[in-house]
């Protein structure tokens, strides 16, 4: 089975959360949110109400449409915690609902340490543990086991997917994303 990184469309639309941290919630990569408020407001940069179905808010937080929700809940279910919020123009205009951040629920320490190359010997670049990571991101298959949605332990950025996951999204004509096969090892 492949291992593919879920990626937003290189042109996609950006999303800013500028009052995240105001909120009495606080993301933990793997972790339930609590305190979340469904009336977290977005703002979004384009002169259109923006119409997609998958993409990433600038701080790496995947961003669902509610149609990519209802896929996800029925090909992944208990593996992403939604997370409904508003997004809206600068000045207050053009709100959208019905879209949600998804919080993935599973983080995998899966990279190959043989064949990862990374800065400063392992050591970790920020509080939240991400390494410094050179591409190609090497991950172990016998380490990742059976899961098929989570993110990297060592580089929470990255989202990882499962062959039959992306197979499933491409199938439902799903648009506004892309995947990168990642290189694996046994």
């Amino acid at each position: 089975m492949n291992y593919y990184e879920w990626l937003g469309e290189l042109d996609a639309i950006e999303i800013r959360f500028p009052d995240r941290q105001s909120n009495g919630f606080w993301m933990v990569e793997g972790t339930p949110v609590i305190g979340w408020s469904e009336y977290l407001i977005a703002v979004y940069f384009c002169p259109d109400p923006p119409v997609f179905d998958f993409g990433l808010a600038d701080n790496a937080w995947p961003v669902f449409s509610p149609q990519m929700r209802r896929l996800m809940e029925a090909i992944a279910p208990g593996l992403i915690q939604f997370l409904p919020f508003r997004f809206q123009r600068p000045d207050g205009t053009g709100q959208v609902t019905s879209y949600c951040v998804g919080q993935l629920l599973r983080r995998v320490d899966c990279l190959d340490r043989t064949r990862t190359k990374v800065r400063n010997n392992w050591q970790p670049v920020n509080s939240w543990g991400d390494l410094g990571i050179y591409r190609p991101i090497v991950v172990s298959r016998r380490l990742i086991g059976e899961e098929r949605l989570f993110r990297i332990q060592g580089k929470c950025g990255s989202i990882v997917i499962r062959e039959d996951i992306k197979d499933a999204i491409e199938n439902a004509g799903f648009k506004g994303h892309r995947f990168d096969l990642l290189e694996c090892t046994e």
